[in-house]
């Protein structure tokens, strides 16, 4: 698990800063849903938050 402080996600229950984006049906929102790999926290973060912090917003890909 990275636990990076410069990373564009982390935890609020636990502090990881590795999670996986839930896939939604409108692509469209400023928000994503986001499960956290450590606990599996969900919790919706700015989608602007996590661009250029680990690649791009990919569903199938976790955030580094």
């Amino acid at each position: 698990m990275t636990m990076s402080p410069d990373a564009g996600y982390r935890c609020a229950k636990c502090g990881a800063t590795t999670a996986v984006i839930i896939p939604e049906s409108s692509a469209q929102e400023s928000d994503v849903t986001l499960k956290c790999l450590q606990c599996a926290h969900i919790q919706r973060v700015p989608r602007q938050q996590l661009e250029g912090a680990g690649g791009p917003l990919d569903s199938t890909d976790p955030l580094d």
